[in-house]
């Protein structure tokens, strides 16, 4: 039997690396946790990359915002003055 049909290339495949996978899982993740729900895994799955990317990068930068915020935010009126009670 000839070998005249197997390719000269060491490489049968071209395909993804062999770290795509447990990243995909982890955009995935960050998705559906960070989203608290919004996005199903089915949604998060199907959705093509680079629109899974942009709702990942726009989440950060709400929660960016939100850290911003919470800092900003005196310390002496976080803490709610104390109300003394009544003896009967």
């Amino acid at each position: 039997m000839s070998n005249w049909y197997l390719s000269r290339w060491t490489l049968t495949f071209f395909g993804l690396p062999e770290d795509y996978k447990p990243k995909l899982w982890a955009e995935i993740f960050d998705l559906i946790y960070y989203s608290n729900g919004a996005i199903t895994h089915d949604e998060a799955y199907s959705m093509p990359s680079v629109r899974r990317r942009f709702y990942l990068n726009y989440l950060a930068k709400i929660k960016e915002d939100e850290n911003k915020k919470t800092k900003s935010i005196p310390k002496n009126l976080s803490k709610i003055p104390k109300i003394p009670l009544r003896k009967r």
